[in-house]
């Protein structure tokens, strides 16, 4: 190839390029939920875990069972438990009808209802803020309880905001590092605005704080 044709060409490709901004590196994910552990462990490993319906804070009891079913399936890839999720009808079954009768079962009663189905512990669930447009929001607790004594093991509590930067910066991450996807047309700015995938967000970074 003539040497002087070469150069002119290069140079307008480098010079078309010098205005290319280079991709911006993935953001470090951020510590958003807050992981508590009892500092007396239980008197015996809690590994089948009874999972009830999770309580409804935020007015929105359909989303409240999408949460839960996210948080099922992050700890089921996380694995470690054996998960028994469990319904009204199945709950009804085992209790007395009176423990129903003001909306939201007892704890002491899920407790009980755990032993039955020969469960060592029960995961509590608690929605307490949830905003459905833009810009998403999600309040949640998670707890394991012993169904021997009633005892706390372990909680985790995260409030992720899609209008703060650190949920920003930590739902790239995830996309970018976690997701089967990452370089998808839709990029990762779809997880903030999606609340089906900013759920399964939430649910996996909770579950990565679980001890």
């Amino acid at each position: 190839m003539n040497r002087a044709v070469l150069a002119p060409t290069l140079s307008l490709a480098l010079a078309l390029c010098g205005g290319c901004a280079s991709p911006d590196p993935v953001p470090p994910p951020q510590d958003i939920p807050t992981a508590w552990v009892s500092p007396t462990p239980s008197r015996r490993p809690v590994r089948r875990v009874l999972v009830p319906p999770f309580e409804d804070r935020a007015g929105f009891p359909a989303e409240t069972a999408s949460f839960r079913q996210a948080i099922l399936d992050a700890m089921t890839r996380r694995g470690g438990f054996e998960l028994v999720p469990v319904g009204e009808p199945e709950l009804r079954e085992e209790l007395p009808a009176s423990v129903f009768a003001g909306g939201t079962v007892p704890r002491r009663a899920l407790i009980s209802a755990a032993r039955r189905f020969q469960a060592d512990g029960v995961l509590f669930g608690v929605v307490k803020r949830y905003r459905p447009y833009e810009p998403l929001t999600v309040g949640l607790t998670i707890e394991l309880v012993a169904s021997d004594d009633g005892a706390s093991v372990w909680s985790v509590d995260g409030l992720f905001d899609a209008a703060m930067k650190e949920t920003e910066y930590d739902a790239r991450n995830y996309h970018e590092t976690m997701t089967a996807d990452p370089r998808s047309l839709e990029g990762w700015r779809l997880t903030l605005i999606s609340p089906t995938r900013f759920g399964a967000y939430v649910a996996a970074r909770m579950a990565e704080k679980i001890p």
